[in-house]
């Protein structure tokens, strides 16, 4: 068994037994998700099933840092079917970064929200945890992970543009320890 750094047990600890009321927010999709889970939405009849995406190539290189190696590789002229993959790859990429910017401003408006509160014996803590939230949101919006959590933020939202895209097959991070 790894030793767990304390840093780790802390946020486990204040995490345990915590709900905060987490579920699926789009109320059309709650009301419709047996369609998914019945397999029944997904036309190929496949129930489940699992994606392979290279996960070290983005964190290597980062959003921006991909888009720019797509532009130049536009520039230098492609065959019809190339240009349109390596657009559709552009703009889902565009997608992902504003998707992180987005949180970004989410993740600050609820510090905000939480901090405007007094008397909660939690708010520091967790206004702390939004605003750092916010801040790798922000970094890797457009450059690569330069810590640990913000590699992990890239990489949750990375699945979560995957699953998006893959009901029922995104439905892990695969193999990251390799």
């Amino acid at each position: 068994k790894w030793p767990i750094p304390e840093d780790a047990k802390r946020e486990l600890a204040w995490w345990k037994d915590r709900t905060d009321g987490v579920g699926i927010a789009n109320a059309l999709r709650q009301k419709h998700a047996w369609i998914h889970k019945n397999a029944i939405g997904r036309p190929h009849g496949h129930g489940g099933g699992h994606t392979l995406p290279d996960h070290a190539i983005l964190l290597d290189s980062g959003i921006g840092e991909l888009r720019r190696q797509i532009a130049r590789r536009l520039e230098r002229g492609a065959d019809s079917e190339q240009t349109e993959q390596l657009r559709a790859m552009d703009r889902c990429l565009e997608g992902l970064s504003n998707h992180c910017r987005l949180a970004a401003r989410a993740a600050r408006r609820k510090a905000e929200e939480i901090a405007s509160r007094a008397g909660l014996e939690e708010g520091d803590v967790l206004c702390r945890r939004l605003l750092e939230a916010a801040e790798n949101c922000e970094a890797v919006q457009s450059g690569k992970p330069q810590t640990f959590p913000q590699a992990l933020q890239l990489l949750f939202f990375s699945n979560h543009a995957d699953y998006m895209n893959n009901p029922g097959d995104a439905n892990s991070f695969g193999r990251i320890d390799q």
